[in-house]
């Protein structure tokens, strides 16, 4: 039963947490959220830096943004991507560039329905070096041809970061994930 109120607690707190702005830098995360009133309104905007280091779930999280900063940069025609979400191209040359990319920024204007999304990431060229780039402001309900994954991303970003506001982060060791593993209460 404590899985589902868990679930239930989450999903209540996607609702209330208003993510803004979130970086990804040396395994740690830092974000800001406002929080919604119960008049539907929004509070101040809070910034958190965490000390722990995040989750490899909300790494993987950010890896769906690296083909849309691919696209949105045009880097990548998007007429050459096969899956977006795993940076797959049509061929093997498209795809290397598509991996060449990654997202350690998303910046979030209004609400998922009516919103928009910002990325600022890099770029690690042939000789190693890195460059920045960053994406033109992108409706959530705009004619992009990947908006449905990127609208998807953004969700499931909000999500891994209301998790790891409520404390979610990487195991510090091996013991440690069966620790977690066995506070999963399994329901039938």
């Amino acid at each position: 039963m404590a899985k589902t109120n868990k679930q239930t607690k989450s999903s209540e707190q996607d609702n209330l947490l208003l993510l803004t702005h979130t970086v990804l830098v040396n395994e740690r995360c830092t974000y800001s959220y406002s929080v919604r009133l119960e008049n539907g309104e929004s509070d101040d905007i809070i910034t958190n830096e965490c000390g722990r280091q995040y989750h490899n779930d909300l790494r993987t999280a950010f890896r769906l943004f690296d083909g849309h900063l691919a696209v949105l940069t045009e880097q990548v025609d998007a007429d050459l991507v096969k899956d977006i979400d795993q940076c797959e191209g049509v061929n093997s040359n498209v795809s290397d560039k598509l991996l060449q990319l990654q997202v350690s920024e998303v910046k979030i204007n209004g609400n998922i329905k009516t919103g928009s999304v910002t990325l600022a990431g890099i770029k690690i060229l042939r000789s190693k070096e890195e460059i920045k780039l960053k994406t033109p402001k992108t409706e959530l309900y705009s004619d992009y041809e990947f908006i449905n994954e990127l609208v998807a991303a953004t969700q499931n970003l909000i999500h891994e970061i209301t998790e790891y506001h409520n404390g979610k982060s990487r195991p510090e060791s091996q013991l440690d994930m069966f620790i977690q593993a066995d506070d999963l209460e399994v329901t039938k």
